[in-house]
């Protein structure tokens, strides 16, 4: 299977490193963090692309199940999930394709674009938090029944896929509001970001800020 892990990253964070660690242990594959180039699903990222892209080179280099993806950076139009699925199942026609998304995503599924795309060109891998258990509407309910896996699935795509996780506490606005206020922060943050974010004095750091 190809995994992947869109996102904003703004900045990346340990809290998304553990979860694409998690799920790629879970499945015995790498895991490609999609960096999210032009979202239009929320607000425009503080940081630019270049300097997203390189904390998340920085953030991924220790550990080799991990990998950037650029692709969304280099199609000059807003970031789509299906559209980056579209282009994979193109290049890899053979290969079983997975979109790792929390429970808190599965939720605005609905909202997509193309959302029922999506499960035909791959399957969503679920990152299910213990004691995250808001339930889906019920027309996603409907839409998501027997397609339900704890196993990963044989097929190309289709199925829904969940992996427990208990990912450290921490948001990407979090970080940016702790680095803004000048509050200890290199914690939550991946080896190497903390130094890069302060040394080109990226989300407000244009001061000594605390690590």
């Amino acid at each position: 299977m190809i995994l992947c892990f869109g996102g904003t990253f703004d900045p990346v964070h340990v809290g998304h490193i553990a979860l694409a660690r998690a799920a790629a242990a879970a499945l015995e594959v790498p895991v490609r963090l999609v960096l999210s180039a032009w979202p239009t699903h929320r607000d425009t990222p503080t940081a630019s692309i270049s300097a997203r892209f390189e904390l998340l080179s920085l953030a991924c280099e220790p550990y080799p199940e991990l990998v950037p993806d650029d692709r969304e950076i280099r199609r000059d139009a807003p970031s789509y999930t299906v559209h980056t699925l579209e282009a994979l199942r193109a290049e890899h026609p053979d290969t079983p394709l997975g979109w790792l998304i929390g429970r808190d995503s599965l939720l605005s599924l609905e909202t997509w674009h193309e959302w029922p795309r999506v499960l035909e060109l791959g399957h969503l891998v679920v990152l299910d938090r213990a004691g995250y258990d808001a339930p889906l509407s019920p027309a996603l309910t409907a839409a998501l029944d027997g397609r339900w896996t704890r196993d990963c699935p044989a097929t190309l795509a289709g199925s829904v896929m969940q992996v427990p996780v208990t990912p450290p506490d921490v948001s990407a606005t979090e970080v940016r509001r702790r680095l803004l206020a000048r509050e200890p922060s290199a914690h939550l943050l991946p080896t190497g970001v903390f130094s890069y974010i302060a040394h080109h004095h990226l989300y407000g750091t244009h001061h000594r800020v605390s690590q």
